[in-house]
């Protein structure tokens, strides 16, 4: 493992720009903000722990009574490298904001008792 998200400057992970905002998938200035606020209340120390634990996760196996939902548009989980349950088209990571109301349909069908 090269660990290169070693290399990645701080102020590229901790200050609003392009990247980020193209990585996350945030396209109004209203989820920009909302990235923003979020990226100013994590701490830096977390941050790189949970990118390093992230790159050198190796799970073999799914984990029981789990219901995968993932975005077809993720730049951090790419699809390609995911099985999930259910796929949303055009999700990115930031689609538990902008998909929310076909996230929450799925949800509440899921998540129904069988009569």
């Amino acid at each position: 493992m090269l660990n290169l998200y070693k290399l990645i400057p701080t102020n590229l992970i901790k200050s609003p720009n392009r990247f980020l905002y193209w990585i996350f998938g945030t396209k109004h200035t209203e989820q920009k903000t909302l990235l923003k606020h979020i990226i100013n209340d994590t701490d830096l120390v977390f941050l790189k722990w949970a990118i390093s634990k992230i790159t050198k996760w190796d799970n073999k196996h799914k984990v029981e009574n789990l219901y995968h939902i993932h975005g077809t548009a993720d730049k951090i989980f790419p699809i390609r490298f995911i099985k999930p349950d259910v796929k949303i088209m055009g999700g990115g990571h930031f689609m538990v904001y902008d998909k929310h109301e076909e996230i929450s349909k799925i949800l509440t069908e899921r998540l129904e008792p069988v009569v």
